[in-house]
């Protein structure tokens, strides 16, 4: 595969193939993905994605993760072309994803968005990381709940499912009630198909990797994170979405059916947090 840089996908695609479509973000700057700051955006040549949709063929995979950060901010017409292809070289594909902004949604109109979807692009996911506008923007983030909300209402009219990406313990300790009751304010209003929980921790360096190391962003301890987690997911009242925990950076690992699975989940995240605690005290 002809990849620029590294790559990075969410925890749900793992099993999916990697097309790089675009390479780097057009913000030179994630907080979550600095990967990505140091690669210049635009599109890739169509015939380089030709080789790599070809080349992939024979493993037959039925889902496909378009890549960089930003791939659906490139001309409609670049995506258009990739999902035509892949359409044309792997019909067996059932679903195609991608990481959006809200401003890349806005961009377009909801009959563009119809088109995309008919062409088989299903599922795309959000970085909502906070209920708090400041807070999101702060970290690269949209800053606007308003467009947030509005992103989400054009895709569902256009019938392209949500992931929404959400981050414990950002707000640090001290904020960490405020946060995670924004939080599951917003995820409420916002009602996406899927919701993907994330944990601060400083990884591959960037703007939260220094606000860790330099003591600016105190996260809660793991059994606060598994607290945040308990009171989000029990503040959770829209029907009908899979909530995962799978990311390494959680200190506890689920995945829960809302509202189905939701009582169940929170007795054994309950257990866990007070066998944390007795350890904890031990």
């Amino acid at each position: 595969m002809n990849y620029d840089g590294l790559l990075t996908r969410p925890p749900a695609e793992s099993a999916s193939l990697l097309l790089q479509v675009t390479v780097g973000c057009r913000r030179r700057e994630s907080v979550f993905h600095p990967i990505y700051c140091e690669k210049q955006y635009g599109p890739k040549a169509l015939d380089v994605i030709k080789a790599d949709v070809e080349e992939s063929m024979r493993f037959r995979l039925k889902r496909v993760f378009l890549c960089d950060a930003d791939a659906l901010a490139a001309p409609v017409e670049h995506t258009q072309a990739v999902l035509a292809l892949l359409r044309e070289k792997t019909p067996w594909v059932d679903q195609v994803a991608a990481f959006v902004e809200a401003d890349t949604v806005l961009a377009r109109s909801v009959d563009d968005w119809k088109q995309l979807a008919a062409q088989g692009l299903a599922l795309l996911y959000f970085s909502v990381e906070s209920g708090d506008g400041k807070l999101r923007s702060a970290f690269g983030g949209t800053r606007d709940t308003a467009k947030l909300l509005e992103a989400r209402r054009m895709l569902k009219a256009a019938g392209i499912q949500a992931t929404a990406m959400v981050m414990m313990g950002l707000a640090g300790a001290r904020g960490s009630e405020k946060h995670v009751v924004g939080l599951s304010d917003l995820i409420n209003e916002f009602a996406p198909e899927y919701i993907e929980v994330f944990s601060a921790r400083a990884e591959d360096g960037g703007l939260l990797e220094e606000l860790l190391g330099d003591g600016k962003l105190v996260p809660p301890d793991a059994v606060g994170l598994m607290q945040e987690l308990y009171v989000f997911i029990d503040r959770l009242t829209f029907h009908q979405s899979i909530l995962t925990a799978h990311h390494s950076s959680n200190p506890a690992q689920l995945r829960c059916a809302i509202p189905g699975e939701k009582v169940n989940e929170l007795d054994r995240l309950r257990k866990l947090i007070s066998s944390k605690r007795a350890h904890q005290g031990a």
